[in-house]
């Protein structure tokens, strides 16, 4: 490779970038629809129900019932609660035993059962609630007998909102990224190939000592210095960086980045007019952004065709990263589809490239 002209090429197109209005319009719309969700969302949270049964009661109950945002709901009977708990889209059920309070003091474990609904968001910070209340009044180890219970398993697809503790400002924080990098793939990485194929400013490039692998490098790093400053603005603007895993969102962020350039460095490719490409690229738009969509959807059709989207993988990498605890062995999976997708679009790149001298 000629890394003389690659340097030459990135510079032009940056320099392109910054007095071309429509490419930092392009730019700026994604960070200017992050800063509007992070303000009206900033103190968005989901409504934290809790169903209790407590025979005795008890202080752990009185406590929870204190706490600022936290619904109780008292259930007549044990065998209610886990119904209720779904009929009334509540995080936790809780079963506390007759007595509850005394055998804490006399240090004996008493029964304790919660009732975990997956489905819901905030579920694993009300337990962890329940937990801590419990905890204030024994020096122990928690000092119950814990049953644990889990309804509602969320769907994979879903996992965006309805999964651990990634909250609002973290599935905001993954759909401001991947809206960023979807305008970014379908729009300004094609637009700038497309642009020079209609002013004939390739052919002028092609003729200096450049071959089509050094124009396609150069593209992609232009591409991905966008793609990794516009990834930082969001994230700093959600606080996302706040408990994140930093080096798997690094390591997303890089490879997601890299394939969504060379997709658009493949449209770019692929279409001759800005008019063609527009249209086709709002096309491709649909099912890349189909994985935040169905985000938002708890138990959301056409969920088992998500994975295979490269941008669920993306969408999925992203969420690894920003929850924290999280089991992170679905990782090299997502980073090895994403890697390979960057890979079969590099090379048809280069294939479209060197089919416009036949």
């Amino acid at each position: 490779m000629n890394w003389q002209s690659i340097r030459a090429i990135v510079r032009k197109d940056i320099r392109d970038a910054i007095v071309s209005f429509r490419i930092v319009a392009i730019l700026v719309m994604p960070l200017a629809m992050t800063g509007l969700y992070g303000f009206v969302f900033r103190d968005a949270v989901p409504t934290l129900r809790l169903v209790v049964y407590d025979p005795s009661g008890s202080l752990t109950s009185r406590a929870l019932g204190a706490v600022p945002g936290l619904e109780v709901v008292v259930a007549p009977d044990a065998a209610s609660v886990e119904t209720l708990t779904d009929e009334r889209a509540a995080q936790i059920g809780l079963i506390l035993s007759p007595g509850f309070d005394r055998a804490l003091r006399e240090g004996r474990d008493p029964p304790m059962t919660i009732v975990v609904n997956r489905a819901q968001l905030g579920s694993e910070t009300v337990a962890q609630t329940v937990l801590m209340a419990i905890q204030m009044q024994t020096p122990r180890s928690l000092g119950v007998d814990l049953t644990r219970r889990d309804i509602n398993e969320p769907a994979q697809s879903a996992a965006l909102l309805t999964s651990g503790s990634v909250g609002f400002k973290g599935a905001f924080a993954i759909m401001s990224m991947v809206l960023l990098l979807a305008t970014l793939g379908m729009f300004m990485v094609p637009v700038s190939i497309v642009e020079e194929k209609e002013t004939r400013t390739l052919d002028a490039i092609m003729v200096a000592p450049v071959s089509y692998a050094d124009l396609t490098a150069a593209k992609a790093i232009t591409g991905l210095l966008y793609a990794l400053l516009m990834s930082a603005v969001v994230l700093l603007v959600n606080q996302a960086f706040v408990g994140a895993n930093v080096a798997v969102m690094a390591a997303v962020l890089g490879v997601g980045s890299l394939a969504v350039v060379m997709l658009g460095l493949f449209l770019g490719s692929l279409f001759n007019s800005t008019q063609s490409l527009s249209v086709w690229s709002s096309f491709a738009m649909i099912p890349f952004l189909g994985p935040i969509v169905l985000g938002f959807l708890p138990n959301a059709p056409l969920q088992n065709i998500m994975p295979l989207l490269p941008s669920y993988h993306l969408v999925q990498g992203l969420r690894l990263a920003i929850e924290p605890g999280t089991d992170l062995s679905p990782l090299g999976g997502h980073l090895l589809v994403l890697a390979i997708t960057a890979l079969v679009l590099m090379l048809g790149v280069l294939w479209l490239l060197r089919r416009r001298e036949a």
